[in-house]
């Protein structure tokens, strides 16, 4: 299993937005957002230079938006497509970007407030 991140093209919008919708569309329906407001903030927050394209083996399975501020680097979005979660994914990518920061010397954050927590917190659970 390969997993690599290749930077986004124009093209790939769709797609992130599709995961997004996915992904995203309990809460958005659960706190009555408005998914056409939604979806313009999407448009306005996908900043191509920013996205990179989750794959394994060579095939799509998500996406990820980070953006550099300072010395901080920060988790923007992750998504990973529905029939791929649970099967570390989205832990691997982490786990880069915390070793890439490391490395870097940088600050990883996230800008969910709790992605990382939550990822790691999953982490942990299922290996107990």
């Amino acid at each position: 299993m390969q997993i690599t991140l290749r930077p986004a093209v124009a093209q790939d919008f769709e797609y992130c937005k599709r995961l997004y919708f996915s992904g995203m569309s309990k809460i958005i329906e659960e706190l009555n957002l408005d998914r056409t407001a939604q979806a313009a903030g999407l448009q306005q927050q996908w900043v191509l230079t920013e996205v990179h394209i989750i794959t394994l083996d060579g095939s799509d399975v998500g996406w990820l938006q980070t953006k550099t501020q300072d010395d901080e680097l920060f988790v923007a979005q992750l998504f990973v497509d529905t029939p791929f979660q649970r099967r570390g994914i989205g832990t691997e990518v982490m786990n880069g970007l915390i070793a890439d920061a490391t490395h870097a010397k940088t600050r990883l954050c996230d800008s969910t407030n709790g992605l990382a927590f939550t990822l790691r917190m999953r982490m942990i659970a299922s290996s107990t």
